[in-house]
């Protein structure tokens, strides 16, 4: 009887253990598979320029790699992710293969409104409108966030509330060393306190203000170059939106263009311009009556950027403006859907990332 028993429980352990085993089998290639998919995966996504997925992906690698499990190799792959997310953090993989150092712009989400951060290579720093009164406070975290302090160049758009209403505290809270405006004549009654205070604090800190006229080189530096592309001098238009100031900005092999509150009249006075560009900032929060086709062909853009508000009033972006720039291929990011949208270029690659 205990004969019996004995084989039995034989029996059962050693089916057990070769169940054991193959299941150990099994694991040990799945991890095999895990840790090679994720060697291919990082480094594509690396040399795209997806920093954060590189850094997930490689210490997938590090852990997915079924060997050694004593404390002096689980110590070591601890410390070889530390490693890998320090170095990666640091230096950010760059993806840029050149030599140049980096440009970086964020189209900060100030919900219905226009803010949009400039950073040159240089550490030029340029603010361009400054969202409504109420996400002034969200433009200032932003600067503060990225260590800015002072702004070299504030810009002014048009006068309308959702883009200059900020403008009084950013005058209040950073150093502003020039402030760019067109040449408008009189405000809109509803912007009007708004514009008078701004006037004032920028009498009260002696801070120059320039005109901004097509044609106009705002900065010119180691194939960095900012200019004006409109108002025109010698076209008077009735809607402060289509003398909007449009910029364009080159670096290397990349452009960018501004086109802020830009309706279908101002485009018109583009279209004999260089309006080629890689990212484009679509005019007037992507209104029915901005962005079109004629415009689009001759800027030829890979992606469209719109600053829009969630659930906002208007409806915006328009159904129509969408089509179009689906039509071409374009792709589109935006600030409701993505939160702040950030740019990074060496001057010939672009990594572009959202908040959401």
């Amino acid at each position: 009887m205990d004969s019996s028993c004995n084989e039995k429980y034989d029996t059962i352990s050693k089916s057990i253990k070769l169940k054991r085993k193959t299941m150990k089998k099994k694991i040990h290639n799945l991890r095999m598979v895990l840790a090679i998919s994720c060697f291919i995966t990082g480094t594509w996504l690396g040399y795209q320029g997806n920093i954060t997925a590189f850094i997930v992906c490689y210490t997938g690698v590090i852990w997915f790699t079924p060997y050694g499990k004593t404390t002096p190799v689980i110590a070591f792959k601890a410390l070889l992710t530390i490693l890998l997310t320090v170095l990666g953090t640091n230096y950010r993989l760059t993806t840029y293969t050149g030599n140049h150092s980096a440009l970086t712009i964020k189209y900060i989400d100030v919900g219905q409104g226009d803010s949009t951060l400039l950073e040159l290579p240089d550490g030029t720093t340029i603010l361009i409108d400054a969202g409504t009164p109420e996400e002034a406070q969200n433009v200032i975290n932003t600067l503060h966030s990225e260590g800015i302090h002072s702004i070299d160049l504030l810009v002014s758009t048009h006068p309308h509330i959702d883009h200059i209403g900020g403008m009084p505290a950013i005058l209040d809270s950073f150093l502003v060393k020039a402030y760019l405006q067109p040449e408008t004549g009189t405000y809109p009654l509803e912007t009007s306190y708004t514009m008078d205070l701004i006037a004032k604090k920028l009498d009260q800190s002696h801070i120059p203000i320039q005109i901004a006229t097509a044609g106009r080189i705002l900065y010119e530096k180691d194939s960095c170059t900012l200019e004006v592309l409109a108002p025109k001098p010698d076209i008077t238009m009735e809607d402060l939106n289509d003398y909007s100031i449009i910029l364009k900005l080159t670096y290397y092999n990349t452009a960018f263009l501004f086109m802020a509150d830009a309706g279908y009249l101002e485009e018109e006075t583009l279209l004999e311009e260089e309006l080629d560009c890689n990212v484009l900032k679509v005019g007037h929060h992507g209104s029915y009556g901005s962005t079109s086709t004629a415009f689009l062909k001759q800027a030829e853009p890979l992606y469209a950027i719109i600053s829009v508000g969630a659930k906002n009033d208007h409806n915006l972006p328009n159904a129509s403006v969408l089509e179009k720039l689906e039509a071409q291929g374009i792709a589109i990011f935006r600030t409701d859907e993505d939160g702040t949208i950030t740019v990074m270029t060496d001057g010939n690659k672009l990594q572009i990332t959202t908040e959401k």
